[in-house]
């Protein structure tokens, strides 16, 4: 003898929610692409990036995809020698005030020196 067994389930709020996250997502790229500069998000732990938006290319010479394939060590090879040591002593300060306050809105502003992929240098805010 053979049998059939189904099981169903609701997931009518779980569809909803899935589909407002996915309208939320596209929201915060478009207004990502429409600003002017980089905008980047790294996993705290791994320092692996998460999101990058495509401004990242034209201001560095670089693909969102060489700096996923790279990580953040792509963007310390770019940071003046120079700048190094006060930028990470900086980006070192923001993650500690972000564990210690959790949900905090603090903006934090550096400018630092960069070397784009054709050499050329600029001046990052």
């Amino acid at each position: 003898d053979t049998g059939l067994i189904v099981f169903n389930r609701e997931i009518t709020r779980w569809k909803q929610t899935q589909i407002e996250l996915n309208a939320s997502l596209k929201y915060i790229q478009t207004i990502n692409n429409v600003l002017p500069g980089i905008v980047s998000i790294t996993e705290s732990k791994s320092n692996e990036y998460i999101y990058i938006n495509s401004h990242v290319q034209e201001m560095t010479g670089y693909s969102q995809w060489e700096f996923f394939e790279n990580g953040i060590s792509l963007f310390w090879e770019m940071v003046d020698p120079e700048d190094r040591p006060r930028i990470i002593q900086e980006f070192q300060n923001i993650k500690r005030d972000l564990e210690n306050n959790p949900g905090s809105k603090k903006i934090h502003t550096t400018e630092f020196n960069i070397r784009s992929k054709n050499n050329e240098q600029k001046r990052l805010r």
